[in-house]
């Protein structure tokens, strides 16, 4: 009896297990959920490039220090034109908030020319500086994804400044001086970067760059033109930049 019962059920298995076989086909398979997205971090050191374009006044400001009746000229010439460069810097973020410091630097074609004078002579007054550079800190918030920031530290320059008079002959009053210096100062900016990929981020920024005043004496040239017409002349340097750029961060 025992082995009938045997029998029987090992007869029975195969048709179990196509029973089994055709119930499982019938049930829908079932899928993992896709792996969570990676979250985007600010932490780290990046490295990027960038373009724009610089604006603001250098004024030329003539002092007419005679005893008796000392006097000062004031000037101001706008410059403005195309600036492109590249910054490196660092980031930590903890939670909302992100710390940062960065170093940039521009090859810069701000220029302009305006009218100047001094007590004797109304003269051509020529600016130009070809160089800026930043070191700053940064403070921003992060809203997913999106940094909105502010900066500040110390700023550099490269400028070149000319007092030029035209005169045709017989007047022999005709001249040119250039003197060329780096100034440093100070800067404000705020700007928006968006991380548009794991390792991508694109930046768009404002900067305010005040290099403050200082005296300069340009180089007396003409034979006829007195030498206190060269001396005395206070540079002031106030400028603004907008950069938009992007960055690779490690």
């Amino acid at each position: 009896m025992n082995h009938r019962l045997i029998v029987g059920a090992l007869a029975a298995l195969p048709m179990l297990a196509a029973s089994l076989s055709a119930q499982a086909a019938d049930m829908p398979l079932y899928k993992a959920p896709p792996p969570a997205p990676v979250p985007f971090s600010w932490t780290g050191f990046y490295i990027g490039a960038h373009v724009g374009a610089g604006w603001g006044n250098r004024e030329f400001d003539f002092n007419d220090l005679t005893a008796a009746a000392p006097f000062l000229w004031n000037s101001s010439t706008p410059v403005n034109g195309p600036l492109a460069g590249g910054q490196i810097g660092a980031n930590w973020q903890a939670g909302w908030a992100v710390l940062g410091i960065e170093a940039d630097g521009s090859w810069a074609n701000l220029q302009g020319k305006s009218l100047c004078n001094t007590t004797t002579f109304f003269l051509n007054c020529a600016a130009k500086t070809t160089g800026l550079a930043t070191v700053t800190g940064r403070l921003g918030v992060d809203l997913d994804r999106t940094l909105v920031y502010v900066k500040g530290g110390g700023a550099w320059m490269h400028e070149s400044s000319t007092i030029s008079n035209v005169a045709l002959p017989p007047l022999a009053t005709a001249f040119s001086s250039s003197i060329s210096n780096d100034r440093t100062g100070w800067t404000l900016g705020m700007g928006l970067e968006y991380a548009f990929a794991m390792h991508w981020s694109a930046k768009l920024e404002y900067d305010y760059m005040d290099f403050g005043t200082k005296r300069y004496n340009f180089p007396p040239s003409g034979g006829i033109i007195a030498a206190s017409n060269f001396a005395n002349w206070d540079l002031v340097n106030r400028m603004s930049a907008v950069k938009a750029g992007v960055n690779y961060h490690f």
